[in-house]
């Protein structure tokens, strides 16, 4: 101290120390339940109150409190503290808390860590996988302190004993357990991590590839075709179409419609006929993909139920045109060919009686065929023609009544014709 002259009585010591005291750090010295209010503390001394100390934490975690206070002896004392409640985030943080002067001096860093109990959490969703004819599952949890991982299924605890391999490793604060089996038990399987602050559970679902199903298929129907892809998988699987390495989309030619329902998948598409080239489903999940060539068979059903149809159609209008022609021809034979015989009108049109002419005129109908004249009444016909005269004169003889015959057998037969409706020719 130049330029300065003092004397001590009684005689003091100074002590000139190179580096500045180390702060102090309090620290929770055990391990902390999880949810707890903690108190962290950063102390140190100075001895000039010209010269600020500033306390400087690594983590500011919770509201943040600095007070100074004179001890004695030109002593002062200066302390930072945080106050927060502790999760488990905070499990092996490590704090630090350093003094720094504003000449720039700096103290050295203190520092702990924090130590924090909590219940397992299990980590992602587990999950079994089958692969070929054994299934495979896995159960992956953090805990302080580690978890005891166990598998069971409903209220039985699952053990190498029961049919299955299981085994498991711990890393710090996480715990994996895998379990291998033949098959999935019924009633589900389920993986429980527990310590001393608790425990959980979780499902496993049996994770699947998709498989395509056999009853996925094409048919061509007419000018369009319809086909059906099924499949299952967990999570259910994803389908899409592809024809000649080009996925198909749906547009104003095809319609695709998809749908699920628990573990299967069904997707069906609907349009026109694809230009030539290979029609494949492919159905996709997490755990992977599978493709199917569907083959377009031709639906024979329909075809032949429109054949059959047209062809029912030709029958029942052939048998309708047969039917009216029979009946044309019955109702022509009728009029051209009547029972009887016919008679030429040599003399019969000119010896009939005028009153018999009157009589049959109303039951007669009379047309002239290759000049000939058939006599109809409301019983029989008969008359005869003189192609038939000639034919069967050698069999027998046609006898004509007529008026103009004498005697009085024909005025009798005259006078019964008169009485009867209609003209009789005798043979």
């Amino acid at each position: 101290m130049k330029h300065f002259r003092f004397s001590y009585k009684p005689v003091v010591r100074l002590n000139v120390l190179d580096d500045p005291p180390r702060p102090m750090l309090v620290f929770p010295n055990q391990a902390i339940s999880e949810g707890a209010i903690v108190t962290l503390k950063c102390v140190t001394t100075y001895t000039c109150s010209s010269d600020v100390v500033d306390l400087v934490w690594s983590s500011y975690m919770g509201q943040l409190n600095v007070t100074h206070n004179y001890q004695d002896k030109g002593v002062w004392s200066v302390e930072s503290k945080q106050v927060f409640q502790i999760s488990r985030k905070h499990d092996g943080m490590s704090v630090s808390c350093q003094a720094k002067y504003s000449s720039g001096v700096k103290s050295q860093v203190m520092k702990g860590k924090l130590t924090i109990n909590y219940k397992p959490e299990i980590l992602q969703r587990p999950q079994c996988k089958r692969n070929l004819s054994a299934i495979y599952c896995d159960c992956v949890a953090i805990a302080n302190p580690p978890a005891i991982i166990t598998w069971h299924s409903t209220n039985i605890i699952i053990t190498e004993t029961s049919g299955f391999f299981i085994r498991s490793s711990s890393n710090n604060s996480k715990t994996v357990s895998w379990l291998e089996g033949a098959v999935m038990p019924p009633e589900g399987l389920w993986c429980t991590a527990s310590n001393i602050e608790g425990s959980v559970s979780q499902n496993l679902p049996l994770y699947e590839k998709p498989q395509i199903l056999r009853d996925s298929h094409c048919k061509k129907k007419l000018s369009a075709i319809y086909c059906e892809c099924a499949a299952i998988a967990n999570p259910p699987a994803n389908i899409t179409w592809s024809s000649s390495g080009t996925i198909v989309t749906e547009t104003s030619e095809f319609s695709i419609h998809s749908s699920s329902n628990g573990s299967k998948t069904v997707s069906s598409l609907d349009g026109a006929v694809l230009q030539p080239g290979d029609l494949w489903c492919t159905a996709s999940n997490i755990e992977g993909s599978i493709h199917q060539k569907l083959t377009i068979h031709v639906d024979w059903t329909e075809l032949a139920l429109i054949g059959g149809g047209i062809l029912a159609f030709l029958i029942l209008f052939i048998i309708g045109a047969v039917v009216m022609i029979i009946k044309v021809r019955s109702k022509k034979n009728e009029i051209l060919e009547p029972n009887g015989y016919l008679m030429t009108d040599q003399k019969c049109s000119n010896t009939v009686s005028t009153k018999d002419r009157m009589m049959s005129h109303a039951n007669r109908n009379a047309k002239d065929i290759s000049g000939t004249i058939s006599y109809m009444n409301s019983e029989n016909i008969y008359a005869n023609s003189e192609d038939q005269n000639e034919n069967n004169s050698s069999k027998e003889d046609i006898y004509v009544n007529m008026e103009n015959e004498k005697g009085e057998e024909g005025k009798k037969n005259n006078k019964e014709n008169e009485e009867e409706d209609g003209v009789y020719i005798y043979y």
